[in-house]
């Protein structure tokens, strides 16, 4: 499964290698138990701000 949003696409791989590289996102990934890239996803799209993710976004991603 590819993450597609408006041409762009990313491989699980590839997320894996970003949440590592920006810090707090590997922590957010293990807290709440979902995918590198349904956190890049939410990010892309403007639902998690990067500086202070809320619990909001969760609730968003799963309704």
């Amino acid at each position: 499964m590819e993450l597609k949003l408006e041409g762009f696409e990313l491989s699980q791989e590839e997320a894996s290698i970003i949440v590592e590289r920006i810090p707090g996102l590997k922590a957010l990934v293990l807290g709440y138990g979902i995918l590198e890239k349904e956190v890049l996803m939410l990010i892309l799209k403007g639902h998690v701000a990067l500086e202070r993710p809320t619990a909001s976004w969760w609730w968003m991603m799963r309704h």
